[in-house]
């Protein structure tokens, strides 16, 4: 947390995991754009549920 950070936000009680979670390029699929050739980031669906 930053020196001078806060923790008044009412929607961290509803985070359910302890540690850190996993790096997004791990699930998003390498898949490139057909026009441009760049990378696809905003048509990647995922759904967070608790283990």
């Amino acid at each position: 947390k930053a020196p001078f950070a806060g923790d008044n936000d009412p929607d961290l009680k509803l985070k359910w995991w302890k540690k850190n979670g996993v790096h997004p390029n791990w699930i998003i699929p390498n898949k490139p754009d057909p026009i441009n050739g760049q990378m696809r980031w905003m048509d990647t669906v995922v759904s967070v549920t608790k283990a």
